[in-house]
């Protein structure tokens, strides 16, 4: 048992290393932005699709994992995914201009999209539900603290060394992750039937970048522009297609018929708009660090440093809470405290100290950690094991892809407010709209996340009530613990 203990914590150790600089690799770039959209003379709206055109490539391959994890071992995955990833940031390294930059995020995206829920699904295999908490904690720094970590960690590298240094960086990290892949982890057989329904990734391939193309389009051109509402249109009719494939197909690219699941539905949805939330100040704030205030990018960093750390210290924490008291108490703080601090950003100025907004920007972060991990974990352990793959993977999809379309609506926001407005008072706008949106997930998680007394805490607390008072906690202790069996063993304890 010991020897299984660590092959399991040898393989998740593994498998996060790629997922890790898969995940900070979705916000390098905003750190490195203002100096990226000097050297090649663009706007932010064009800028801001090296991040958001990373997240929406992943979420289109995302929705690919599911079946992948069914028919191919992990070993094999993790391998050509690192490699993807591995010959992206090469080639981003020594771009000339912004469209092969744009082309290189596109290979990077490709392995991250399949190393992202990589470390998740494993996971949930080699885990029992009651230890799902607390390893997915773990698991979550490479989604939670990553995200957060990579502003502070490309401003340093980029202010001493330049921007592509950054990549230089992410190809050593790369190259050893293949490494420990093929000398460490193990060989799986993989017999699962069906093919890869390839109709159903061009549906969703396509539905998803007109959904984000459009979004994006929108804070240059207007909304009744046909670059705007022409792929909104296309995107939209492409995933209602998509979706009805799936659900008559016997062997579907997305299991589509897990939102039937109550909590699956209601986790994800307030998932998109925690996501969305964080990727957009994490973009936003760092215009406003370098381009308003003509601070270094060091600087930017350093503001988000506190609130990374905190991810960092926090998560496996979070997850052990989540194991013990359930997600209903975890998930307000967290909405409570993202909201608030993004409330208070949204009064910020020019000559708003930095402290201050230090201080806004880590009880946003701990508000990001109380929800991300603890309500994937949640959402997911309520679907059931056969599912687990296709559950995980769906969750990844929706998240990625409705974040990166939240986040671009937001960056959007601030565009037409600060064409008329100015580019300070545009931040504050998205700001504002960002808090509005949390706030409203707030009120919707307070009535829908209630837990409900169960009949079977009712027949617990019945059988307790005919035994002596002294005894009647033993039960309800024991069968909390260990579920309805446990039930059964309190009893003949107290007896």
């Amino acid at each position: 048992m010991k020897n299984k203990n660590v092959n399991k914590k040898l393989i998740i150790g593994i498998i996060i290393v790629g997922a890790f600089i898969s995940s900070l690799n979705q916000t390098v770039m905003t750190a490195s932005l203002p100096r990226i959209m000097t050297e090649f003379g663009i706007t932010a709206s064009v800028g801001q699709w090296l991040t958001t055109g990373y997240l929406l490539v992943m979420g289109i391959m995302i929705p690919c994992t599911g079946y992948l994890m069914e028919h191919f071992s992990s070993r094999k995955l993790y391998l050509i995914s690192v490699s993807l990833f591995f010959i992206g940031c090469a080639a981003a390294a020594f771009s000339p201009n912004i469209y092969l930059l744009l082309l290189a995020r596109v290979v990077q995206a490709l392995g991250a999209g399949i190393l992202l829920p990589l470390p998740q699904v494993v996971a949930f295999r080699l885990y029992r539900p009651e230890e799902r908490g607390t390893i997915m904690g773990i698991v979550g720094l490479t989604t939670g603290f990553a995200p957060a970590f990579g502003p502070t960690f490309a401003g340093w590298i980029a202010d001493s060394f330049g921007w592509r240094s950054i990549f230089y960086i992410m190809c050593a990290l790369a190259a050893l992750s293949i490494v420990l892949g093929i000398v460490k982890l193990p060989e799986e057989e993989k017999h699962s039937e069906g093919k890869l329904d390839i109709l159903s990734v061009i549906l969703s391939t396509i539905g998803f970048c007109g959904l984000l193309t459009g979004v994006s389009n929108q804070g240059i051109y207007g909304f009744f522009s046909p670059v705007v509402f022409g792929p909104l249109a296309v995107g939209i009719l492409c995933i209602v297609l998509f979706s009805l494939r799936q659900l008559k197909l016997p062997s579907p690219l997305l299991e589509l018929r897990i939102f039937q699941n109550r909590n699956f539905t209601l986790g994800t949805v307030l998932l998109i708009f925690a996501y969305g939330s964080m990727l957009s100040v994490s973009t936003l704030l760092p215009i406003y660090i370098q381009n308003l205030r003509h601070y270094s990018a060091t600087v930017s960093g350093l503001v988000m440093l506190p609130g990374a750390l905190f991810l960092a210290l926090l998560n496996p924490l979070c997850g052990r809470i989540l194991d013990k008291r359930g997600p209903y108490l975890l998930s307000l703080a967290g909405l409570v405290l993202l909201g608030g601090a993004t409330f208070g950003l949204s009064f910020i100025g020019i000559d708003t100290p930095l402290a201050t907004v230090v201080i806004l920007y880590a009880f946003r972060t701990l508000g990001v950690v109380a929800l991300l991990q603890p309500l994937q974990t949640w959402a997911v352990n309520s679907v059931e094991s056969k599912f687990i793959s296709h559950g995980t993977a769906l969750m990844n999809t929706v998240r990625q892809v409705g974040g990166s379309i939240i986040s671009a609506l937001l960056v959007t926001v601030m565009s037409v407010s600060a064409r008329d407005n100015g580019d300070m008072k545009g931040i504050e706008t998205s700001f504002l709209v960002t808090s509005i949106l949390v706030f409203l997930s707030l009120a919707v998680s307070a009535i829908l996340m209630r837990p409900k007394k169960s009949a079977e805490e009712s027949r617990e607390k019945e059988s307790a009530a005919a035994l002596p008072e002294d005894s009647s906690h033993i039960i309800i202790t024991i069968a909390r613990e260990y579920g309805s069996g446990g039930r059964e063993i309190g009893l003949k304890v107290a007896q």
